[in-house]
C-alpha cells in the first residue's frame, strides 16, 4: 500500500526520534563481545560462508551454547560492506532501530483508534534511554533485529486476520508471518512467546471498540463456521457476528488454525538448537560459589522484576552489569518493591480487562515477553537491560491508551507532559552512549556502579590486559580476587598480570593455588609450565604441559610449549612428535614448522 505524504512525515518524525539520539554512538569502537563475534570472528570475513551459520554455531559463539545465525549473517554483510570500521556496524544498529519504531507505531495504531497515540508511543520507545545499549553495543545487534522480524511477523499476522481476506490470500499472509518469526527466532531465542503474545491479542483485543471495520476477531475461514452462521442474524454492515460471542470453543477452533503455523515454527527450531547446541537455552553462568536453588528463584525474580520496573519507568543510573545474588539472599526493599510491583500489575490487568482491554494488553506484553529470560529455564544473565528491548514496549502502549481514553483538556495535558518525557528521554539516551565510546569508559562506569560486583573488577582488568597497562591490570583482578577470594578464573588472571609484571614468584604462586583448586584447569597448568621452562625446571614443565596437553588435546600452544621442553631435554623423538601436532592443529604457527625441520635436518 502507497504512502501518502502525512503518513511519510509520521514516518519521518518516527526515525529522527530514533536516530538522532544515537548520533554520538557512531564514535563507539568494537567492546567485549564485539571483539569475538566481529573483529576476531574469521567467519565473516567472506559471505561464502553464511550458509554454515544456520548448521554450526562455531562460527559466531566459541562457547558453543549460542545459535543465531541470522546476527552473524548480518555481521557477515556489515564486513562486506564496511569492513573493521566500527561507524558502519553502528549504522547498521541505528537504522535497524529506526525502522523497529516505525513498524511500532503501525502496531500500536492497529490496537488503539488514534494515529496521534500511536506517533507518541512509537517516538517513546525509539528514544527511551534503556535501549542504549540494544542499539549503541554492536555485539546486542540480535535484540534490534529480532525486533525487527518480530514485529513484521505481528503485523502480516493482523492483516491475515482481518475478516475481510481471501482464504487464498490469508494463507500466504500466514505463511510468511511464520517465515517472519522464523527468522526472529535465528536471530535471538526471546522472539519464542510471539504466538503466546498474539493469542492474548486476540482473547483481550478482538472485541476492543479500537479495532476497524476490517478486522474484529478471529475470523471464519471454512464452510463450517458459514452454516453455524447461517440462521444467525447478519450485523448491520453486513459483517458476521464476531466469534466466540455465543460459542468459546468455535473461537478457539478458528485461533488454532491461526496460530498452528507459528507454533509448528517455534517446535521445528527448538528441534534444530538442539541439534545444534545440544540444549535450548545458554546455561548458567553462575557467581563464584553460588549455585542455582528453586527455592530461592521467587525471591530472585522479585528483585529483578523491580528493576526492570525502575529501569522504564526511571531509567537513571542505568548500568552494564548488575549485581543479583542468587543464594544466601536476605529478603531487601527491592525484593518487597518487586512483589508490590506484580501485585499492582495484575490489578491493573484486571480493573482494565473489563474496560479497553488495552492496558491489560500491555501488562501482559510485559511479563510474557520476559518469560525467555526469567531464569526458569536458566541462563548466563539475571538482568541485562538488552532484555527489556521489546518487553519496553509495554510502558509507550499503556501510555497509548491513557492518552486515547483522556478527554480533551486532559488529553492535552497528558500529550504536553509525554512530550517533555520524550526530550527527557533523548538527552537521556545521548549522554548514555558516552559509556559506549571505549572499554576503559564502559568498564569504569560499570565499576562506579557496582563497585562490589567482582566480574566488573575482572573486566576493567582484562581491558587493561590486553592494552598492556598490566599494573592497573592486577590492581582491578586483587579487587576482584578481593570480593571471591577462591575463584580460579579471577585468580589465574591475577597471575597472568603478575607474570607480565615480571613478578613471577607471585604468578607462580597464585597459579598453585588455582590448580589446587581446579586441578583440570588448562591454562593454569600450561602457564606453570611456562614458568617452569624459563626457569629451567624441565623435568617440572614436562610435567605440567603434558598434564595441559591431556587437558585440552585441540590446542597447539601447549603441544609446542611441551615441544620445546623435550628439546631441551634432549628428547629428539618426542619434540618432533609435538612439533609436529601443533603445526598440524594449526597450520599457520610456522614456529613449530621451523623447530620440526630444526630437529630433522639434525638427525639427517
Amino acid at each position: 500500500m502507497a504512502l501518502d505524504s502525512r503518513q511519510l512525515r509520521v514516518l519521518l518524525l518516527i526515525s529522527l526520534a530514533a536516530a538522532l539520539p544515537y548520533l554520538n554512538a557512531l564514535r563507539g569502537e568494537f567492546l567485549s563481545d564485539d571483539v569475538r563475534f566481529v573483529a576476531q570472528n574469521p567467519f565473516i570475513r567472506s559471505l561464502r560462508n553464511v550458509p554454515s551459520f544456520f548448521v554450526s554455531n562455531e562460527s559466531s559463539d566459541y562457547t558453543r551454547d549460542m545459535y543465531r545465525p541470522v546476527r552473524t549473517a548480518s555481521f557477515a554483510l556489515d564486513y562486506a560492506l564496511w569492513g573493521l570500521t566500527p561507524v558502519g556496524y553502528h549504522v547498521t544498529n541505528i537504522l535497524i532501530h529506526a525502522a523497529n519504531a516505525c513498524l511500532l507505531f503501525y502496531l500500536v495504531r492497529a490496537i488503539t483508534p488514534s494515529a496521534l497515540a500511536a506517533l507518541v508511543a512509537a517516538c517513546l520507545f525509539a528514544a527511551h534511554p534503556v535501549q542504549t545499549e540494544s542499539v549503541a553495543w554492536i555485539a546486542s545487534r540480535s535484540d534490534v533485529q529480532f525486533a525487527l522480524f518480530f514485529f513484521l511477523s505481528y503485523l502480516t499476522f493482523l492483516s491475515a486476520a482481518g475478516e475481510s481476506v481471501p482464504s487464498s490470500r490469508r494463507s500466504w499472509l500466514l505463511v510468511a508471518s511464520a517465515a517472519c518469526f522464523g527468522l526472529a527466532l535465528l536471530t535471538k531465542e526471546m522472539a519464542a512467546p510471539l504466538p503466546l503474545i498474539l493469542l492474548l491479542h486476540l482473547m483481550l483485543l478482538r472485541k476492543s471498540s479500537s479495532y476497524s471495520s476490517s478486522y474484529s476477531g478471529v475470523p471464519a475461514t471454512d464452510d463450517e463456521y458459514d452454516d453455524e452462521c447461517d440462521h444467525k442474524p447478519c450485523c448491520p454492515n453486513g459483517n458476521r457476528p464476531p466469534v466466540g460471542k455465543g460459542d468459546t470453543w468455535l473461537w478457539l477452533r478458528r485461533a488454532a488454525r491461526l496460530l498452528w503455523p507459528l507454533f509448528v515454527v517455534l517446535a521445528l527450531y527448538l528441534v534444530v538448537r538442539f541439534m545444534v547446541c545440544r540444549q535450548f537455552s545458554h546455561g548458567a553462568e553462575m557467581m563464584p560459589g553460588q549455585t542455582r536453588r528453586l527455592s530461592e528463584l521467587p525471591l530472585v525474580l522479585c528483585e529483578v522484576l523491580w528493576r526492570y520496573t525502575a529501569a522504564i519507568l526511571v531509567p537513571v543510573n542505568l548500568s552494564t552489569d548488575y549485581l543479583i545474588q542468587f543464594t544466601r539472599i536476605t529478603v531487601t526493599w527491592r525484593h518487597v518493591l518487586g512483589l508490590l510491583t506484580a501485585l499492582s500489575a495484575l490489578v491493573v490487568a484486571c480493573w482494565s480487562a473489563r474496560r479497553g482491554r488495552v492496558l491489560a494488553f500491555a501488562v501482559a506484553w510485559f511479563f510474557v515477553m520476559l518469560l525467555p529470560v526469567s531464569n526458569i529455564l536458566p541462563i548466563k544473565a539475571f538482568f541485562a537491560e538488552r532484555f527489556l528491548y521489546v518487553p519496553t514496549i509495554a510502558w509507550p502502549l499503556g501510555l497509548a491508551a491513557l492518552l486515547t481514553g483522556a478527554g480533551g483538556p486532559c488529553r492535552k495535558g497528558l500529550l504536553a507532559a509525554l512530550l517533555c518525557v520524550l526530550a527527557l528521554y533523548a538527552s537521556l539516551t545521548a549522554q548514555r552512549n558516552h559509556i559506549w565510546r571505549d572499554g576503559e569508559t564502559q568498564c569504569s562506569d560499570a565499576v562506579r556502579k557496582s563497585p562490589s560486583h567482582p566480574h566488573v573488577h575482572r573486566n576493567l582488568g582484562y581491558y587493561y590486559n590486553e592494552r598492556g597497562h598490566y599494573a592497573r591490570a592486577a590492581r582491578s583482578y586483587e579487587r576482584a580476587v578481593a570480593a571471591v577470594p577462591n575463584e580460579p578464573v579471577f585468580l589465574h588472571s591475577l597471575a597472568v598480570a603478575y607474570h607480565r609484571l615480571g613478578k613471577t614468584d607471585l604468578a607462580f604462586s597464585v597459579l598453585q593455588t588455582v590448580v589446587k583448586l581446579s586441578p583440570n584447569h588448562f591454562h593454569a597448568h600450561l602457564n606453570l609450565g611456562r614458568l617452569h621452562l624459563d626457569a629451567g625446571r624441565l623435568e617440572e614443565a614436562v610435567r605440567e604441559l603434558e598434564l595441559a596437553a591431556k587437558l585440552r588435546p585441540d590446542m597447539a600452544e601447549a603441544a609446542f610449549c611441551l615441544g620445546q621442553a623435550y628439546e631441551r631435554l634432549g628428547r629428539r623423538s618426542e619434540a618432533v612428535a609435538a612439533y609436529r601436532k601443533s603445526a598440524a592443529l594449526d597450520p599457520h604457527n610456522r614456529a613449530a614448522f621451523q623447530a620440526m625441520e630444526r630437529l630433522l635436518r639434525r638427525e639427517q
